[in-house]
């Protein structure tokens, strides 16, 4: 069995060369990839690895989301009900002079950023349709209340060209790279550096 270390290696440059690239189905892959890293079972690949080197990574977003004022004008009704859609891109780096904060895993997991059919959906419930839904570890038919309510508008809602979950993955990867680059450093620091080229050992 590959180490957790040598796994979370793997994982941040897989994660690197699908930022880089970004086809439809590496975008499947980076679900997969996020879920084992930010989510899985309670205790993901990063918490583990964070108790390990005793460092923590930072997530970079929005301090004033405009998701937020987004759903107070519908339900304020200064835009018509025909306003069921907005994406809210989580990747601050796209525009400049954009207020930041830095927050953990967990508070990063819960931000908000696309609000569909009166929902707001949060950076956890995307990964987890695009892997366990949409085919990035399993396919087939959404089970809970904010995975129906992503997948009304998953195939027909397109963001800078694809179908919005993929794109809202894409702009996930963006920001999770950005903030466990410092560990991935910390990490070849602690163990040394391993080859993260080839596929991991099972």
């Amino acid at each position: 069995m590959i180490d957790d270390e040598s796994r979370f290696l793997w994982d941040v440059e897989k994660l690197r060369n699908i930022c880089g690239s970004a086809y439809e189905s590496e975008l499947l892959d980076a679900s997969a990839i996020l879920r084992r890293l930010l989510i899985d079972s309670g205790n993901p690949l990063l918490k583990k690895i964070e108790n390990k080197i005793r460092m923590k990574a930072l997530f970079t977003v929005q301090d004033q989301p405009g998701i937020l004022d987004f759903r107070t004008l519908i339900e304020t009704k200064t835009f018509g009900r025909s306003c069921t859609f907005f994406y809210d891109n989580p990747d601050t780096a796209r525009l400049e002079n954009i207020p930041t904060k830095s927050i953990r895993l967990d508070a990063f997991l819960s931000t908000a950023i696309i609000f569909t059919e009166g929902t707001l959906l949060n950076i956890r419930q995307i990964i987890n349709y695009v892997a366990n839904v949409g085919g990035g570890v399993h396919q087939g038919s959404p089970k809970t209340d904010d995975a129906k309510a992503i997948h009304v508008h998953a195939a027909l809602l397109h963001v800078a060209g694809g179908p919005y979950p993929l794109q809202a993955i894409y702009d996930i990867s963006k920001v999770t790279l950005r903030a466990l680059t410092p560990v991935e450093e910390g990490v070849k620091a602690h163990i040394g550096v391993v080859n993260t080229n080839s596929e991991p050992p099972t």
